[in-house]
C-alpha cells in the first residue's frame, strides 16, 4: 500500500512545472516547455526545485527504511532456515526428512566437487536460498534502479548521495544479509531469550527517557532500569566476572547508543539541588552500567574509544568516569597505543583538577603507561 505512492512521489520523469488545465490539458506549445523542464529543467537549482528535493528526500529516507525492513526480514527466515537445519526439521517442523539446508553446516560440504550428485544438490540448495529472496522482495529491481539512476542526475549533493546510497543497498541486498547473518546470534538456552526480552522490554523506556529532563518519578524509573541492566552483564552474585553473552544481547540491541545520548547530556549548574542530585545518581547508574559492559569486550572496548573525547566532557561523578574509562584500556593493549597525546594531557589535567574528588584518574593513567 506505502510502495506505489512512494515510487511515483520519486519518479520525477513526470513532474511538471505547472498544473494541466482539466479541460484543455496543455498546449502545444505549454507541452513544449514540460518536455524541456522533463529533460533538463527539473535538475537545475531553484526555489521549486529545492521544496521538490525536500519532499523527495524525505521519501528516499522512507525506502531506506523499507529497504532495512526487507533485510530484516530476510534475515529472519534465513535463520528460521539455519535453526531447522540444525535441529534436523523439514519446513513442516518433521524429524522424518533430512533438512536440504543441513549438509552446510558440515565443513565436509564443498562446492568445488562437479560429480552429478553434488551438483544437483547444489541446485536444490540454490533454490531454497532464491525463493527465500524472491518471496521477501518488495520492490521491483529494474523499475526502481530508473527511478534512482534518474534522482542521481539532480544538482543537489544530497540526493545524489542518498540515491547513490539506496543503489548500493538494493543491489548488495544478498550479501548484506549474508555478512549480517554472520554475526546473528541464535539464542539457545532460556537464560538468553530471557535476558533478551527483558532487554527488548525494557529499552524504550530508556530511549524515551534519555534526552528528557527528569523529575524525581523519571529519575527513579530510569535508575530501576539501569539497576538491571547492571545484573544481566555479570555473573549471579559476582561482579567482578562478566556474562559474555548477555553483553552482546544487549550491544545488539543498541544499548551503546542510549548509554552515550544519557552521558552526552549537558548539565545546567543553575539546577536545583534535588535535581542535581537525581542526574548525578543517573549518570553513576549509566557509567557503572558502560563499566561492565566494557569489561573484557574488546569490541566494546573499541567502540567506546572512538567515543573517549565526548566521554572526557562529562563534568559530573568524574571518579565514577575515571572507573568506566579504566575498563576501556584494561587489558587492551592496541587501545592503548592509540591514546592521542592530547588526550592523555586532558587526563593529567583531569587528574589535577580532581585530586581530592576524582584520584581514581591517577589510576586511569597507570593503565596506559607502557
Amino acid at each position: 500500500m506505502l510502495l506505489p505512492p512512494l515510487l511515483s512521489l520519486l519518479d520525477g520523469r513526470h513532474d511538471v512545472p505547472f498544473p494541466k488545465d482539466r479541460m484543455k490539458g496543455y498546449s502545444r506549445e505549454l507541452m513544449k516547455l514540460v518536455q524541456v523542464y522533463r529533460f533538463s529543467g527539473r535538475f537545475e537549482k531553484s526555489h521549486e526545485t529545492e521544496a521538490i528535493v525536500n519532499a523527495k528526500f524525505q521519501a528516499m529516507e522512507a525506502l531506506d527504511l523499507l529497504l532495512t525492513f526487507q533485510r530484516n526480514l530476510r534475515l529472519t527466515v534465513f535463520v528460521t532456515l539455519f535453526k531447522q537445519a540444525e535441529q534436523g526439521m523439514d519446513g513442516a517442523g518433521n524429524k522424518r526428512t533430512r533438512p536440504l539446508l543441513e549438509p552446510l553446516l558440515y565443513s565436509s560440504f564443498n562446492t568445488d566437487v562437479v560429480k552429478r550428485k553434488a551438483l544437483r544438490k547444489q541446485k536444490e540448495v540454490l533454490k531454497v536460498l532464491r525463493d527465500m529472496f524472491n518471496t521477501s522482495s518488495i520492490l521491483d529491481l529494474d523499475s526502481t534502479t530508473s527511478i534512482l539512476m534518474d534522482l542521481c542526475k539532480y544538482k543537489y549533493d544530497q540526493m545524489i548521495v542518498k540515491s547513490l546510497d539506496i543503489l548500493s543497498k538494493l543491489y548488495s541486498s544478498q550479501m548484506d544479509m549474508f555478512q549480517l547473518a554472520g554475526h546473528a546470534q541464535v539464542l539457545l538456552t532460556n537464560d538468553s531469550a530471557r535476558v533478551h526480552r527483558e532487554v527488548q522490554r525494557a529499552l524504550p523506556t530508556l530511549r524515551r527517557l534519555a534526552r528528557s529532563k527528569l523529575n524525581d518519578q523519571q529519575v527513579a524509573l530510569i535508575t530501576d532500569v539501569l539497576d538491571e541492566l547492571c545484573e544481566f552483564c555479570h555473573l549471579p552474585k559476582t561482579e567482578l566476572e562478566p556474562h559474555p553473552m548477555n553483553q552482546n544481547i544487549m550491544i545488539s540491541h543498541g544499548i551503546l547508543n542510549i548509554v552515550m545520548e544519557i552521558l552526552s547530556q549537558e548539565i545546567d549548574s543553575r539546577l536545583l539541588m534535588e535535581q542535581y542530585q537525581g542526574m548525578e545518581q543517573v549518570f553513576k547508574k549509566t557509567l557503572k552500567l558502560l563499566s561492565l559492559l566494557t569489561r573484557e569486550n574488546r569490541n566494546v572496548q573499541e567502540t567506546i574509544f572512538t567515543n573517549l573525547d565526548r566521554l572526557l566532557d562529562v563534568s559530573i561523578v568524574r571518579s565514577d568516569l575515571a572507573l568506566a574509562l579504566k575498563e576501556i584500556f584494561t587489558g587492551n593493549q592496541s587501545i592503548c597505543l592509540k591514546v592521542q597525546p592530547r588526550q592523555i594531557q586532558r587526563i593529567v589535567m583531569l587528574a589535577a583538577e580532581c585530586q581530592h574528588t576524582a584520584p581514581e584518574f591517577l589510576d586511569l593513567l597507570k593503565t596506559l603507561v607502557k
